[in-house]
């Protein structure tokens, strides 16, 4: 996949997937739910997530979506991580991936505002990772991204929260994040 194309689809999907969590019917009865580690035989990855979240293969998309559990029955958002995962056309530096991703965020995500950005390390990958907040409809949301490129593919890891609850969830976050790894 091109980079522009890429960065063009995760920031789609990225939005999408923000207006799909304030939903309280997360995802149709006929998906199954399951918890605990995904591994990806198409991405060669695996990520674990914690007891209580439910955890959906292919969701829109995505290699994989894990939810929070709801904090309440009117609970109107559910903190999620997605991972997606996709095949680069040509070999991109680090520092060029997260160019083309900027850009895209910038040039898509409503009221986009980066907070702060830094080099991430999960297991033996180098990647970046990103802390924005932007607009989705009526809410602000807070997210927190990882971009790590291995062997030609890229990896996207993001996770999202109101802003008034991502240090709350940040722990949890950082640990799925660090879960991440390859299945060489």
């Amino acid at each position: 996949m091109k980079i522009e194309h890429l960065v063009l689809f995760i920031t789609i999907l990225s939005i999408s997937i923000q207006e799909t969590a304030y939903s309280q019917e997360i995802a149709p009865p006929h998906v199954p739910r399951k918890t605990g580690e995904y591994v990806s035989r198409r991405g060669n990855f695996a990520i674990q997530f914690p007891p209580g979240w439910e955890v959906e293969k292919g969701y829109i998309g995505v290699d994989v979506m894990g939810y929070s559990p709801a904090d309440s029955a009117e609970d109107p958002f559910r903190e999620n991580v997605n991972v997606l995962f996709s095949e680069l056309d040509v070999p991109f530096t680090r520092e060029e991936f997260l160019e083309k991703n900027m850009t895209g965020l910038e040039q898509l995500l409503t009221d986009f505002k980066l907070e702060s950005s830094g080099s991430a390390v999960l297991g033996d990958l180098i990647g970046s990772w990103l802390v924005y907040t932007h607009r989705v409809g009526d809410f602000q949301v807070k997210v927190l991204q990882y971009l790590i490129l291995a062997d030609n593919h890229a990896y996207i890891i993001t996770c999202s929260a109101y802003p008034d609850d991502f240090s709350k969830y940040q722990q949890t976050f950082q640990t799925i994040a660090q879960s991440f790894r390859l299945k060489r």
